[in-house]
């Protein structure tokens, strides 16, 4: 049922949202008109919220291992398949909403106060495409990087067998495609693949790079 990356933990459900909303390609909410009205206690208010979902996000995952044991223990075993996955259908329907306002929430979170640099579980996706650039990461991955026009950089792509250079790296948009195997994104994308790691594991390796 869940991707065994992600425990149960609020960090996790965090990093499920920034998958999904990465994913999705959703944009970031401009909160300047809340900071004017709400001022400092902006703050304390996102951080409550995020007290107050840490222990909803922990109540769901004890109801479901609770209701889960309860299936196992007393339903049949054509009455067990149906019921867990009704508990699971729920379950899945709960958690995506959770993940929303988590998500939402930590949106004000990090526009606050500098708090991205306060916390070390929390990361922006933003900042990170923000702080570096594509094309400096494979400089320092490849050395027969050769410019190709005015933003355009190519070199053999190491995600497949290729002779000839056929990845293109656009350093205006920040992203890169191969023209041999069709692979293609940002810097997320590149740093996934190239280090074979999942979403997780690349945000919090570039978070500190």
């Amino acid at each position: 049922m869940n991707n065994p990356r992600y425990q149960k933990t609020i960090e996790d459900l965090h990093f499920r949202g920034l998958e999904a909303e990465w994913r999705n390609n959703l944009s970031r909410y401009s909160i300047l008109e809340l900071k004017t009205i709400f001022g400092k206690e902006l703050d304390k208010i996102v951080n409550n919220k995020i007290l107050e979902y840490q222990q909803e996000y922990s109540k769901l995952f004890n109801s479901y291992d609770y209701l889960i044991v309860k299936a196992s223990v007393f339903c049949s075993k054509k009455q067990k398949e149906m019921t867990i996955y009704s508990i699971e259908a729920i379950f899945n329907e709960t958690l995506d909403d959770l993940q929303k306002k988590v998500n939402h929430i930590l949106k004000f979170y990090f526009d606050t106060s500098n708090n991205t640099k306060k916390h070390n579980n929390f990361i922006d996706v933003n900042e990170i495409l923000e702080r570096i650039n594509i094309l400096d990461f494979i400089r320092q991955e490849f050395n027969d990087v050769r410019r190709i026009g005015a933003d355009k950089y190519t070199i053999r792509c190491p995600f497949h067998d290729n002779k000839t250079p056929s990845l293109v790296v656009y350093a205006e948009t920040n992203s890169f495609y191969c023209y041999g195997c069709s692979c293609g994104g940002n810097l997320i994308h590149f740093f996934m693949r190239y280090k074979n790691i999942g979403f997780k594991e690349a945000l919090k390796d570039l978070s500190i790079m």
